[in-house]
């Protein structure tokens, strides 16, 4: 029986559903699949940012740098040709924006730090090396090239830096100059007595040709002129566009002497200059010009002007200038009232801002806080050292004396300690510190146990050098003359005593004047000789307290045997 027409149209309407359901279920079964796909590839490859990370400190040409294993063999073998490349183009891209391409090995400053470094560190070539398809340039060609790139540029500050840059060029002609004429006296002096003779009986001869020596003038002092010549143009011409550092460093060429033919300063033009460059607050300059005023160099002396601009300076904290303000404040100087004070409170601030040219600020305090002045500064012995100490440091010799002096008799709260005591005077010795050379003498002489050998050469020495700076040390000369009277350190020699002690005697030394009432009645009108050419100086034996200082110290001599007579020594210390 056929069916009827609602039947036959639920059965589509239902089929028509299965249908519909059936491919809602394929979609949903394809939409996870992708899901799950797009999950795997998510897992397997990450996501890549559109720009490349970069390190998180910049990478200096200087420093190290870590190449990965490939990039290592590329760089350890690839001068060699071998057939060796990378596995993809992804990774020489992420190498090529990782890390900079190594710089040269020749190439110490970048472009960029050329500007700040001094140019005594760029005529150094002592870092270089020449390498497959490169030389090292003459200093002659590295002034050019630096002379055509100043002169393309309008920047004062790099024609500023060229002009230090040829004077520093010529100062290092004239080391060299000086260094080959104490080579050829050197060599002259080796000669033998029988060319000695010759030369004495040929003496005419000889002295004109020394004469035409000394007139003929080195290529090396021409150059040096031309440069020193070009520094002074260029300067002028910065001058006066108002360039201070320019207006300070010319007038400082003149007050030292360099742009004249005998190397006499020339203050009457190095005076304008200071002025300028102290109208533009330059600390350096007001300072130079208030010395000036004080001094009267290039101007006359005008103490309120002098006031006026160490004022200036100081209030462009400049170390000397509030340390000659803190003097005058405290003595009344230059027509100021004592103000103690004020006094106190510059030294306070020049101590503050000292450097190793200003370091006398640190002294002063120290010395008004050993024993305190008035009811403004207070007595403090641990303070008073850690002044000298700072000083010390920056290389000022009075306070290093003093220390050497504090460590060696237990002052000032300071414990005995024989190395920092010879560390100390050794400081001041090197700055040719009478009584610290005196000192060493003395140290050397006793020895220290484990710390410095006695030595009687280098006592001689040291008292030599002491009685050979300043005025020459009474009680230094004194030692001279006792030395030379028992052969310590020197073969005996009693006139040469005499001689010394005559010299000590005239200087008030009472020990001098007592030997000499002791001496035999044929020394004491002998005619005096000549005094001996001093020593070579000694200042390579003591250097800072290091190891290196009790290594060259020990065993200079070699001992004397213990049957040997020892001879008396005078308590002269």
């Amino acid at each position: 029986m056929p069916s009827s027409p609602s039947t036959s149209f639920k059965k589509r309407s239902s089929q028509q559903q299965q249908q519909l359901q059936s491919q809602d279920a394929t979609k949903q079964q394809q939409q996870q699949a992708m899901r799950s796909g797009s999950s795997k590839s998510k897992e397997k490859k990450p996501a890549r940012s559109p720009t490349p990370s970069l390190p998180p400190t910049p990478v200096t040409p200087s420093s190290p740098r870590r190449l990965s294993s490939s990039a290592s063999k590329l760089h350890q073998y690839g001068h060699l040709g071998c057939g060796i490349h990378r596995s993809s183009t992804s990774s020489q891209s992420t190498l090529s924006s990782a890390t900079p391409p190594p710089s040269t090995p020749n190439r110490m400053y970048s472009s960029m730090s050329l500007m700040s470094i001094g140019s005594e560190l760029l005529l150094d070539h002592s870092h270089l090396k020449p390498g497959a398809n490169a030389a090292l340039l003459s200093h002659t060609r590295t002034i050019n090239m630096y002379r055509e790139n100043a002169k393309k540029t309008n920047n004062m500050e790099i024609q500023h830096d060229f002009a230090m840059f040829l004077v520093e060029a010529a100062k290092r002609l004239e080391q060299k100059e000086e260094e080959d004429a104490a080579l050829s006296s050197m060599s002259v002096d080796d000669n033998d007595d029988n060319e000695d003779d010759d030369q004495d009986n040929h003496m005419g001869n000889d002295g004109s040709a020394s004469m035409s020596e000394a007139a003929t003038v080195t290529p090396e002092a021409n150059t040096r002129r031309a440069y020193l010549l070009e520094a002074e143009k260029l300067l002028k011409q910065l001058a006066l566009r108002s360039h201070s550092e320019s207006q300070y460093y010319l007038a400082n060429m003149y007050a030292a002497g360099l742009l004249s033919k005998h190397g006499e300063p020339d203050f009457d033009k190095a005076f304008p200059l200071f002025v300028q460059a102290a109208k533009h607050h330059n600390p350096d300059a007001a300072f130079r010009t208030a010395k000036c005023y004080e001094d009267g160099l290039g101007t006359r002396r005008d103490k309120a002007k002098s006031v006026q601009f160490y004022r200036k300076a100081a209030a462009l904290n400049h170390p000397g200038a509030m340390y000659r303000l803190g003097l005058a404040e405290m003595n009344s100087e230059l027509g100021i009232a004592r103000n103690l004070r004020d006094g106190h409170k510059w030294l306070k601030r020049s101590a503050e801002a000292a450097t190793p040219q200003y370091p006398h600020a640190l002294h002063e305090l120290a010395l008004l806080h050993e024993k305190g002045f008035d009811t403004v500064i207070f007595a403090d012995h641990t303070y008073a050292v850690h002044l000298y100490s700072e000083a010390a440091a920056l290389g000022y010799a009075p306070s290093a004396f003093r220390l050497g002096e504090c460590y060696e008799f237990g002052r000032l709260g300071c414990k005995i300690d024989p190395a920092l005591s010879i560390h100390y005077y050794s400081i001041a010795a090197e700055q040719d510190h009478p009584e610290a050379c005196f000192a060493l003498t003395a140290w050397y002489l006793m020895g220290v146990d484990g710390v410095l050998d006695a030595s009687e050469d280098q006592a001689f020495a040291w008292a030599y050098r002491a009685t050979s700076t300043g005025n020459g040390l009474p009680k230094a000369e004194f030692a001279i003359g006792y030395f030379y009277e028992c052969g310590i350190g020197v073969p005996k020699d009693i006139e040469m005593a005499i001689q010394w002690y005559n010299r000590a005697a005239a200087k008030g030394d009472k020990r001098a004047a007592a030997r000499l009432h002791q001496a035999p009645p044929s020394y004491r009108s002998s005619a005096p000789r000549p005094m001996p050419a001093p020593l070579p100086s000694q200042r390579r034996l003591t250097p800072s307290f290091s190891t290196r200082f009790f290594e060259k110290a020990k065993g200079l001599t070699a001992k004397k045997e213990k049957n040997e007579p020892q001879p008396p020594l005078a308590n002269f210390l």
